[in-house]
């Protein structure tokens, strides 16, 4: 009798603490950085085989990294993404158009080729992680970061604008988003995805 009241106390104090350890609140928490560094084109370009002016726009200008095609009844248009000397023009997009009555192709914006910047970030992106940390909440502690060029005032027309090199810190899928100059550690701007 004493041997089984013994092996059910124990039983019970084995459950206990079972169960304390799977309640044991996880007091370190595990963050996961992952660079994007991807210049590939994104989008197969076997969807551009019957507009032969767009692949030779992409041919002549290696800068350009396909983003997404879009095909309606009207038009073929292709968005691509700009990089300059392997780094990311952040929010810089160049876009064709094709229009399927006439055959008319138009552009719209230009291809930024030359930029007086220094391109070797001063800044660790473990840094601009912890910038990017404090001025905004991030859902998770997945953050995906990339050394880019961060363009302010763009006016196509005049071509004057201001580029900085930078950090950009996000969650997947791109949002939120906070921007971090690489030289000087200032947050440049940032997005917490919300609309209202």
């Amino acid at each position: 009798m004493y041997r089984s009241q013994l092996k059910k106390s124990s039983m019970v104090v084995m459950l206990f603490l079972c169960l304390l350890a799977s309640c044991k609140k996880d007091t370190q928490i595990r963050e996961t950085y992952l660079e994007l560094n991807d210049t590939a084109h994104l989008v197969n370009l076997s969807l551009l085989k019957d507009v032969p002016q767009f692949l030779d726009t992409l041919k002549k200008y290696p800068q350009l990294q396909l983003a997404e095609v879009m095909e309606d009844e009207y038009m073929t248009a292709m968005y691509c993404n700009v990089f300059y000397k392997g780094l990311k023009i952040f929010d810089e997009q160049y876009d064709m158009f094709k229009a399927k009555r006439n055959g008319i192709i138009f552009g719209i914006d230009t291809i930024i080729d030359t930029l007086n910047i220094d391109l070797k970030p001063r800044l660790t992106y473990k840094h601009a992680v912890n910038t990017a940390k404090n001025a905004l909440e991030f859902s998770d502690n997945f953050l995906y970061y990339r050394l880019g060029i961060y363009v302010e005032g763009r006016n196509p027309l005049n071509n004057l604008f201001q580029a900085r090199l930078a950090w950009k810190i996000q969650n997947e899928g791109g949002m939120p988003f906070v921007i971090v100059d690489a030289l000087n550690g200032s947050v440049i701007t940032k997005d917490d995805g919300i609309r209202y």
